[in-house]
């Protein structure tokens, strides 16, 4: 079975609205398709709402259950029988699986998610109570070790991935950057017209024209830019959303075989990746994004200048081997300022946590000497990344 494309875009109004049963109906599901599970084993660390399962949690937890879901809007007549068994939100918040439907008879079966029985309704009163919102269900290919994965695309990825899901949002933006570029053009021609054509013509008219013209340019920059600056804030909201999500599920699912012999640095550590974050939402990431436009500078300087694009197109290669050559030199100086800050967090939670164990045993000033010391070993560090 192919699933439909369209889902629900705003699942918090689901939300609000189905809060009882989906948790039985996804273990009943789960059973009838052969994955019979338990209610800690696709719960454990979700963030249950009063201990219910919610709508926009609930593709996590059938994930775990081997089940691929997803929401749709979908008037009840027009769901086909060969995705049967569904889930159905109502009206009054209930969750129902619907197994059986047939429109014409006018009868339709549910399951009873407690004895797994079914049960015959009237499909007029299905109808009047179904709230529109319905999950679609299918089991997941389960492969083994005699099965290993060959092709890796990258949906999989636990950073890559994430941003994959936002590809729509990062494809408006390369559109927008790719207008941004070419609106910058506006700049030059209108020098170059007004000292080639209405200089020495004195062409006032043509003058207003242009002018005109440049601000209207510059009023459409403004605006992509704006609305640039916004979609890329979007999608890194959602990246950071699902990507702290993952991370603190990882953390909590830890073993205790596993588990940081120090707090405070492996909080550090956590804090870190922060900076993913950062580096999405920050200039760098746009000017990645509007690498691929020197293309468009190059051609539009051969076009003027014809061999002049020479020039930049020496130089841009230099710049990027230097680049290349100080993040090079720069990797272990930032790797010692990572572990320094790492040691000085793990000193202050720890001398937080313990500090009555310290001044009991009077241990006072052997933890500020050892904060003093990582103080001093990270500003040194620092110093040397910035010089």
């Amino acid at each position: 079975m192919n699933m439909p494309e369209k889902e629900v875009d705003d699942q918090g109004t689901v939300d609000s609205i189905a809060s009882h049963g989906l948790m039985e109906c996804l273990l009943l599901v789960a059973s009838l398709e052969g994955r019979p599970t338990s209610t800690a084993a696709v719960s454990s660390g979700l963030p249950l709402e009063e201990g219910k399962l919610t709508p926009s949690l609930f593709n996590r937890a059938a994930n775990r259950a081997g089940i691929a879901s997803i929401l749709l809007n979908r008037e009840l007549d027009k769901i086909p029988p060969e995705v049967l068994p569904v889930i159905l939100v109502l009206k009054d918040g209930d969750a129902v699986v619907l197994s059986e439907m047939n429109a014409d008879v006018g009868l339709a079966v549910l399951i009873d998610p407690e004895t797994h029985q079914p049960i015959q309704v009237d499909f007029q009163q299905l109808l009047e109570s179904y709230s529109g919102h319905v999950f679609y269900l299918r089991p997941m290919q389960q492969f083994d070790s005699r099965t290993p994965k060959i092709y890796h695309n990258g949906h999989d990825h636990w950073f890559w991935g994430v941003l994959k899901s936002s590809w729509k949002i990062y494809r408006d933006v390369l559109v927008a950057s790719f207008l941004i570029n070419l609106f910058v053009l506006a700049q030059p021609l209108f020098v170059m017209n007004v000292y080639d054509r209405v200089v020495p013509n004195n062409a006032v008219e043509t003058l207003w024209a242009l002018a005109i013209g440049v601000v209207i340019v510059y009023l459409f920059d403004l605006a992509l830019k704006l609305l640039r600056a916004y979609l890329v804030e979007l999608a890194a909201k959602r990246t950071d959303v699902v990507l702290s999500a993952q991370l603190f599920e990882k953390v909590l699912n830890l073993k205790m075989l596993v588990r940081p012999t120090s707090t405070g640095a492996f909080a550090s550590r956590l804090h870190d990746f922060d900076m993913l974050r950062n580096f999405v939402t920050s200039s760098t990431m746009l000017t990645l994004i509007d690498l691929p436009f020197v293309i468009l500078f190059l051609v539009f300087i051969y076009y003027l200048g014809s061999w002049l694009v020479v020039v930049p197109m020496v130089i841009f290669p230099i710049g990027l081997y230097i680049a290349y050559r100080a993040q090079q030199k720069l990797r272990p100086t930032i790797e010692n300022v990572m572990r320094g800050s790492a040691k000085k967090n793990a000193t202050l939670i720890e001398s937080l946590v313990g500090i009555e164990t310290i001044k009991t045993m009077g241990a006072e000033s052997q933890v500020q000497r050892d904060w003093e010391q990582s103080v001093g070993y990270v500003s040194q560090w620092s110093l040397q990344s910035r010089i």
